[in-house]
């Protein structure tokens, strides 16, 4: 045996969404995605351009699906120090 075990087996019975709050592990989180393959290649396209410097396409040139909707990237209005609700 070269010490390789698949881990899969292991969790045969278990839903592993009962490990969410237990475990800060993101493989079980990415695996519970319903896109989990669109998110899968727009994190190759990251590696690429990360690991290689490949660089990276416009998002309409990539034929990928976003993941994230329009309203999901605007970014909220800019406040001045005085308006912080957090204090200064």
């Amino acid at each position: 045996m070269n010490g390789n075990v698949p881990l899969l087996p292991l969790f045969d019975g278990l839903d592993p969404a009962t490990l969410l709050d237990y475990t800060p592990a993101i493989h079980i989180r990415s695996r519970l995605l319903s896109d989990q393959a669109n998110q899968t290649r727009w994190i190759r396209l990251f590696g690429d351009n990360i690991f290689t410097l490949a660089p990276l396409p416009h998002p309409d040139d990539t034929g990928l699906e976003p993941i994230f909707s329009d309203d999901e990237l605007t970014l909220p209005a800019p406040i001045s120090l005085a308006q912080n609700p957090y204090g200064a």
